[in-house]
């Protein structure tokens, strides 16, 4: 469980600090010199914003007419593979921040329901890409939106990881079947 609470703590640390300074603009400077910074107007940049949210928009519903609640949506096919929904769920903080409040809700409310204690038989999950996509992911939705229902998935998704760190040597597992 401490080794839980550790991770947490480093990715909403760190998840914390990187969208502030995308979303507030400030710190910028230390990240390139040559970017103006969020509070000067840049040429073009409502366009550039419209484009980029289109984009999202076109994207999210591919996702949603061909994979939506499932894995790795693939295109060519229109099929997908299905595990816990990562991409919904590291879909998150971009369809918050791009102000998608309806597709953002309609991700929270699938999300209410997926088992993090179970997985599709036999599949072996990655520690690796799920902390980053899964944890980040929830810990990133519950920084920006408040919502508490991220921080218990994320509680979820922790404890049930926290089988990969039941290794003899101390070194975590990279992959665990969290079915057994």
């Amino acid at each position: 469980m401490l080794i839980s609470k550790v991770i947490f703590t480093f990715i909403f640390v760190y998840l914390h600090n990187y969208i502030f300074i995308i979303v507030s603009g400030e710190g910028n400077e230390k990240l390139d010199t040559n970017r103006p910074s969020s509070k000067e107007k840049i040429p073009g940049i409502e366009e550039k914003r419209g484009s980029i949210r289109k984009s999202m928009k076109h994207a999210w519903e591919g996702y949603r007419k061909y994979a939506f609640g499932k894995d790795e949506l693939l295109p060519v096919t229109e099929r997908w593979n299905n595990n816990w929904g990562v991409t919904l769920i590291d879909s998150l903080d971009t369809l918050y921040i791009m102000g998608m409040v309806e597709e953002f809700q309609e991700a929270r409310d699938y999300l209410i329901n997926i088992n993090f204690n179970q997985t599709i038989p036999g599949y072996h999950t990655s520690l690796f890409e799920s902390v980053i996509r899964v944890l980040g992911g929830l810990l990133g939705a519950y920084d920006l939106s408040g919502e508490e229902i991220f921080l218990e998935k994320a509680k979820e998704v922790g404890d049930s990881l926290f089988l990969c760190f039941d290794h003899p040597s101390g070194v975590p597992y990279g992959f665990i079947d969290i079915n057994k």
